[in-house]
């Protein structure tokens, strides 16, 4: 059998038990995963060097497969989804301080690479904290900033924020959630104790309700 001959045999093999890749894998991923970790440790500078001396190789392929590797990626993401964040809890849990010890030993290139970020997309984080202050959770920290730096007070919701409500301190500790209309309509001046009033009924006529819905939830 001619080397042509035998490469039409085996293509022909695999057309026709087209699902025999699958199921092998499958059925020894386990062995192909401990074999790859070993593999690895027994060869730890292998990829560095073989990236080094075939860069230009690396990055021609990755610019004429740009859609197909994406597509690759995206696929192998979701499918693998579960998997990969029971692995990666795994990992973290074994190697608590990897993080921590990374940052600090490369303190100077985060802060390098963070600049140059910023530098490159200077609109980012603006658009980002815009849109972020429109949702429950943005306006609920802008709350907490406003009330530590204009009063130097604490912020602890006793209730949830709902649709057209403002925060109201009880004390220096506590906050409340109330209707707009209430906190504005006699706030501040000659009738801030008339507001006061008002909260303080809203409050008692609406205590238990909080607190039921707090314990549900």
């Amino acid at each position: 059998m001619t080397k042509e001959q035998r490469k039409n045999h085996i293509k022909q093999w695999y057309q026709a038990h087209s699902n025999y890749r699958k199921q092998n894998y499958q059925e020894h991923q386990k062995e192909r995963i401990e074999y790859a970790q070993r593999w690895r440790q027994e060869h730890p500078n292998y990829h560095k060097q073989y990236n080094k001396t075939h860069k230009k190789q690396i990055q021609k392929y990755y610019e004429d497969h740009k859609e197909y590797i994406k597509k690759r990626n995206k696929n192998y993401y979701w499918q693998h989804h579960e998997e990969r964040l029971k692995r990666n809890k795994e990992w973290q849990q074994k190697h608590s301080n990897y993080n921590k010890e990374w940052r600090e030993k490369h303190s100077n290139h985060i802060k390098k690479y963070n600049k140059e970020w910023r530098e490159k997309h200077p609109n980012y984080f603006k658009e980002w904290d815009n849109k972020y202050r429109q949702t429950e959770n943005g306006k609920l920290a802008k709350a907490k900033q406003n009330a530590k730096r204009r009063h130097k007070l604490c912020f602890v919701p006793i209730n949830k924020p709902f649709k057209n409500s403002v925060w109201h301190h009880l004390n220096n500790t506590l906050v409340i959630a109330i209707p707009k209309e209430i906190h504005s309509k006699c706030s501040g001046g000659p009738n801030v104790l008339e507001h006061r009033q008002r909260v303080l009924e809203y409050y008692n006529n609406n205590i238990i309700n909080m607190l039921i819905k707090n314990y549900n939830e």
